[in-house]
């Protein structure tokens, strides 16, 4: 099988050494996702919170959870954000998308709490696929995802004289 969307995951923890302890997936959704990659993680002691947990639990107890099981015995946390997480009203331009993923605010409240946390040094966002993309309405999300996250960590370094 060749590369795809967890490659960079699985190489993190075979070949660059993260404890696996430390990788958690949150928002996960759908249906799509095969029975033996789901045995791998739980092998490798991967976290998963799914979208069914955000939505039954909330985003700042799922997202603050996620971030210390991240940040546990770790020095920083790195924060990679896959669109296709959202439901896909905002965000039809991906592989994976789907009617049960997060909500757009559940999305955003994560990135500002995740922006506010010591511990995270730095965020991507990764599978917008502009081929795909109408009006540009996930690449507005990734900007959106990018934009919350920044101010938190406009308040973090800031304190309240901020957004």
């Amino acid at each position: 099988m060749g590369p795809h969307n967890g490659t960079p995951f699985r190489q993190l923890i075979e070949a660059a050494g993260v404890n696996g302890k430390n990788v958690v997936e949150l928002g996960i959704h759908g249906y799509m996702n095969a029975s033996y990659y789901r045995q791998w993680a739980n092998e490798q002691g991967i976290t998963t919170i799914t979208g069914r947990d955000v939505y039954k639990r909330g985003m700042e107890t799922c997202i603050l959870e996620a971030l210390g099981i991240a940040g546990d015995g770790a020095d920083l946390v790195y924060v990679s954000v896959h669109i296709d997480c959202l439901a896909y009203p905002w965000a039809v331009g991906t592989s994976a998308t789907s009617p049960e993923g997060l909500s757009a605010w559940d999305f955003l409240e994560a990135m500002y709490i995740s922006g506010q946390h010591a511990k995270v040094a730095a965020m991507d966002v990764v599978e917008i696929d502009p081929t795909r993309d109408v009006r540009d309405l996930t690449a507005r999300s990734g900007c959106s995802a990018i934009l919350a996250f920044l101010a938190g960590l406009y308040r973090r370094l800031h304190g309240d004289r901020g957004y």
